[in-house]
């Protein structure tokens, strides 16, 4: 290439790229940006170590033994790869019937989409795509050149993209939007009930972080993950923590948070804990431990911000497989308060003008938080108004006292000492919504809080209560009453016709049976309603609880859950000081609480309660997601509608073909979520039978909720990161990605050899390129396969290896290398760098038994070999 002018060889190479760089609708590539610091540009590309098959994706995501991550950094060493299996084409879907075990679905990536096999399902399942998308997501699992749903991009829009990768600038996922402090979720788009005349601010979000002074991260160290950028050193890293120590853990991240201020801009001690959860893998799985924070200046935490890190434990160390960030350490804001709470009170209230008389509104103080309103950051008190027309929330700054609102709703004397024994029960529709010909039964009510005299009690989870110690009971007896409430859930009507029991306990009794509204029929929806509502969300939370996936504000604090509003159609979540809220009956509408419903809305609780709700079309897919694995029905709001639209009356499917966009709306996203989740449930029931099946599916997409993903996406890959068992291998990693690519998403993925040979030439040109020349070893027996050490005699060897990198390279190779050789037990060695113009020459030195050293040489040569293949 000596004719060739350095100018000459980068237009070259961006063409080479232009021409063959893959376009995935999602790449699992590090995305980071740090506008208010410089960004090195250039960035070595890392591929995987003997990656598999072009159709398999990768294997495993941790390398072979003794072998360096996939990101282009150093590992530990791991035990060999299991390559996963061929992967087949995506099959149709239909409806299993409601409450049975799903239809058997081998759900795969390749070849053409079968058609939707027939079914007696409670509803069909929603039509299929159209033929030229599922063709053209099939030709791409083929390895066809068809791609869907992504577009191939104009030259202009590629040539920006080339230079943007190669140079660092990366993607900045700003369309994942925090929800707003206070605001709804809601089964359905959410309508307003405030008079038409009140001036209401824009909902608080986030700026972006490009050009907002922001860093955002987005690194999955996954199997085929393309590391580009700054970082190219950032694969999987070992914390020097106790791995069954959350709370050491936690340490050993703020430290690394401490140490590389270039990367995340803030500092430990600027990061407020929002949990540091440990998962005991099942099965297969090895355990993982999900640490998420947000930034906080003053004391208070800043809305919208996120780092979040999910942690593998493997061969007993904690290893960082992804990081997540969404920081703004540039961020100026006033902390201090200038007036008092009372005075930032009342101009809350004045802030809605005449309307807080008007109404006789209440605010009620919720919390002290960071917001960015109206293009700046305030730090403000947050008060709701409950009362009036409709939920309202309002930020007051402390130290200027400028008011904003925002409309939440964008998307409710003894003869004996004797126990007393028995079940509460009440009476309502079991599956499904309240209708004229329901079928009604007697429920236990569990969770319910009741009282004995002077003494409460609460039903276990199937209803049942004891007093445990005998109760000095008189002739006249004792008093059993008690309302629909308890230490999850309180229930309020908003007729006002709350329903309340009261019985009288006899010595002796035991055995009782005390039913809310024994005499009701289908015809009392009122009270019908009331008990399905608190049955309801109460055998949710037992649900999450007894897979460990509460936290301690769930287990300690009731939420609120209103009944029979007088409204239609609709149901929704109130952040804040959580509610449910389900409404009554119209001419078009059923009275939304019922079970699908119910489950669908206490998953945004859940979602809020586990770090907050970070993205809309995640947190409608976490309420749908609990609703199907809870009830084992794919169906959301079956016969919602009285009157049907097109030929269905529920709201959404399990079964959905949606194609994922980055920009639509949120229930229509979260359609990719609760879709993928439920197609992977009947994939691995296909696999593994039934029960076994849909347990694999809750262990593998449930505990993601920790993770807080910042969007669809990049939850997916987080549950492909879930999959990895103790030894790096992805067992289902084929089922997981079928069920992505049924919704047009594709987990990241081998670039492709003619990529990387362009790349290989860029990083010639940039001085990125790295060569391994190769290995010496002195002293070694030879068996038959090679350097392999004699179990009988393992003896002293000394390895040489020579290698060269680019100029932009030498520094951080050489530090890489040196702390992944401090890691490694029983060796020394010595690494020496004879530095020129455009590149260094280096010679390292390696001592200690063969059978150590040749594994340390092996991981070394193929981690050479992989970055010079890129």
């Amino acid at each position: 290439m000596k004719n060739i002018s350095k100018t000459a060889a980068v237009l070259i190479s961006l063409a080479l790229n232009l021409a063959s760089l893959p376009l995935p609708a999602f790449s699992a590539a590090v995305v980071q940006t740090q506008v208010t610091g410089s960004v090195v540009p250039g960035g070595l590309t890392g591929l995987p170590v003997n990656a598999a098959s072009q159709n398999t994706g990768n294997g495993s995501l941790l390398t072979p033994s003794g072998r360096l991550n996939l990101g282009g950094s150093l590992a530990l060493p791991q035990s060999p790869i299991v390559a996963a299996p061929g992967v087949n084409a995506v099959q149709g879907f239909a409806a299993p019937e409601a409450g049975a075990p799903a239809a058997p679905v081998a759900l795969t990536a390749q070849g053409p989409a079968a058609a939707p096999t027939a079914a007696s399902p409670i509803l069909a399942a929603p039509a299929q795509a159209p033929m030229s998308q599922v063709a053209a997501i099939a030709a791409e699992a083929s390895g066809e050149t068809a791609a869907a749903p992504a577009q191939r991009k104009s030259l202009v829009g590629r040539l920006a993209s080339a230079i943007a990768s190669k140079l660092s600038f990366g993607r900045v996922f700003d369309n994942a939007k925090p929800a707003a402090p206070g605001a709804v979720a809601g089964i359905l788009p959410q309508k307003t009930n405030l008079p038409a005349g009140m001036d209401l601010d824009e909902a608080p979000t986030t700026p972006p972080t490009k050009g907002g002074g922001g860093v955002s991260i987005e690194n999955f160290d996954l199997p085929g993950t393309l590391e580009t950028g700054a970082d190219i050193f950032s694969g999987p890293t070992v914390l020097q923590a106790d791995a069954a120590n959350d709370a050491d853990v936690e340490r050993a991240l703020r430290a690394m948070v401490d140490a590389d201020p270039m990367k995340y801009g803030v500092s430990g001690a600027e990061l407020a804990t929002v949990h540091v959860k440990h998962m005991t893998g099942v099965g297969h799985q090895a355990d993982t431990i999900y640490a998420y924070f947000q930034q906080q200046k003053g004391g208070m935490v800043m809305h919208g911000t996120s780092l979040s890190f999910t942690i593998k434990v493997i061969h007993g160390k904690a290893v960082v497989m992804a990081t997540m960030a969404k920081l703004f350490p540039s961020t100026k804001v006033d902390t201090s308060q200038q007036f008092s709470d009372d005075e930032l009170k009342d101009k809350a209230l004045e802030r809605l003008g005449p309307y807080t008389q008007m109404y006789g509104l209440e605010a009620t103080f919720l919390e002290k938080k960071i917001v960015y309103i109206k293009d700046a950051w305030h730090a403000a008190n947050i008060y709701l108004i409950e009362n009036g027309p409709g939920p309202i929330m309002l930020a007051v700054d402390l130290n200027s006292g400028e008011a904003f609102a925002w409309n939440p709703r964008a998307g409710a004397e003894a003869q004996g000492a004797q126990s007393v024994d028995g079940t509460v029960a009440g009476k309502t529709v079991d599956h499904g919504p309240i209708m004229a010909n329901s079928e009604l039964k007697e429920l236990p009510l569990a969770f319910l809080s009741l009282k004995i005299g002077n003494q409460t009690y609460v039903t276990d989870k199937n209803g049942r209560f004891t007093t445990e110690s005998p109760l000095q009971v008189g002739p006249e007896g004792l008093t059993l009453s008690a309302t629909l409430s308890g230490p999850y859930v309180t229930l309020q009507d908003r007729s006002g016709k709350n329903l309340s029991v009261n019985v009288t306990v006899k010595p002796g009794d035991t055995g009782l049976q005390v039913v809310f509204n024994p005499n009701s029929t289908a015809n009392d929806e009122n009270a019908l309603a009331q008990i399905s509502a608190f049955q309801k969300v109460n055998l949710a939370y037992g649900f999450l609880k007894e897979r460990n996936l509460t936290n301690e504000r769930m287990d300690k604090s009731p939420i609120i859950v209103r009944t029979n509003i007088d409204d239609e159609c609709n149901a929704y979540y109130t952040p804040g000081r959580p509610s449910l809220n389900f409404f009554k009956s119209s001419e078009n509408c059923v009275n939304s609480a019922y079970d699908t419903v119910a489950d669908h809305e206490y998953g945004h609780y859940w979602d809020d309660m586990i770090g907050g709700i970070v993205n809309g079309g995640l947190s409608e897919g976490w309420g749908d997601i609990l609703s199907m694995y809870l009830l084992n029905n794919p169906v959301i709001g079956e016969h919602f509608l009285k009157v049907p639209r097109d030929g269905v009356d529920y709201i959404r499917h399990g079964d959905n073909t949606y194609q994922y966009g980055e920009y639509d709306e949120v229930h229509d996203q979260g359609q990719a979520w609760g879709g993928f989740a439920w197609k992977l449930r009947k994939s691995l029931m296909a696999k593994l039978g039934d029960a076994a099946g849909a347990a694999l599916a809750e262990a593998l997409v449930m505990p993601t909720m920790f993770s807080k993903a910042s969007k669809i996406p990049a939850a997916m890959a987080q549950v492909l990161l879930n999959d990895m068992d103790a030894e790096g291998n992805l067992p289902n990693e084929a089922e997981i990605r079928g069920a992505a690519k049924a919704h047009g998403l594709t987990l990241p993925k081998n670039p492709g050899r003619i990529a990387s040979l362009a790349r290989r030439l860029t990083n010639w040109v940039l001085g990125l390129g790295t060569s391994y020349k190769g290995t010496e070893m002195e002293g070694a027996s030879r068996g038959r396969m090679g350097f392999q050490a004699d179990q009988a005699d393992n003896p002293q060897v000394r390895a040489k290896m020579t290698f060269t990198a680019g100029a932009l390279l030498r520094g951080r190779v050489k530090r890489e290398l040196s702390r992944f050789l401090d890691q490694q037990d029983g060796i020394t060695y010595e690494l020496k760098e004879y530095k020129g113009w455009a590149e260094s020459d280096f010679l390292l030195v390696i001592n200690g038994p063969q059978d150590q050293v040749q594994r340390v040489t092996d991981a070394i040569q193929s981690w050479f070999n992989s970055l010079s293949n890129s």
